[in-house]
């Protein structure tokens, strides 16, 4: 009986790397906290808080939404790092690892692109380009809400190519 098991266990695909795992779930969870803020926050709601510089319009609209889109594009950009490094390539920064993934037929061209544009939103975010911030910051939340499902999935097949389970 214990050897019926382990034959089974033997035969099993190798599980998905620790840190994608990882990531993947992290970005799952963060796609949904930027759906629901983006259900909550109007566009003009943020564009408000931010130039309203009323810190209780900040902490309660702006922020959330700037910190989940922060984190759900970092992992984005992580998880093109650690496909490329799964495929023996060295990893250049954000927007030229999409376009190496992209290349090596992961994602598509247009998706590449699109998520290279909302990584330069979060970097324009992250140096704080105030005169940027609400109109580049929310509808780069949407586009990154809207694309993200599509990036899961191709990433997913890529992962399965591969021969990773669970």
């Amino acid at each position: 009986m214990a050897r019926g098991r382990r034959d089974r266990q033997d035969a099993l695909p190798p599980r998905i790397p620790v840190a994608i795992a990882q990531r993947l779930r992290g970005l799952i969870d963060d796609l949904k906290v930027i759906q629901l803020l983006l259900d909550e926050v109007s566009f003009d709601d943020y564009k408000d808080a931010v130039h309203s510089r009323d810190a209780t319009k900040l902490a309660r609209v702006a922020y959330p939404l700037e910190r989940a889109f922060e984190v759900a594009s970092n992992y984005v950009a992580e998880l093109a790092e650690l496909a490329l490094e799964e495929l023996g390539i060295t990893p250049a920064n954000g927007p030229r690892n999409l376009q190496a993934i992209a290349d090596a037929h992961i994602i598509t061209q247009r998706l590449a692109d699109e998520l290279a544009d909302v990584h330069r939103a979060r970097n324009g975010l992250r140096h704080d380009y105030p005169d940027l911030r609400a109109s580049t910051i929310y509808p780069a939340c949407e586009q990154l809400a809207k694309r993200t499902p599509t990036f899961l999935r191709a990433y997913s097949r890529w992962l399965d190519s591969l021969g990773y389970g669970g």
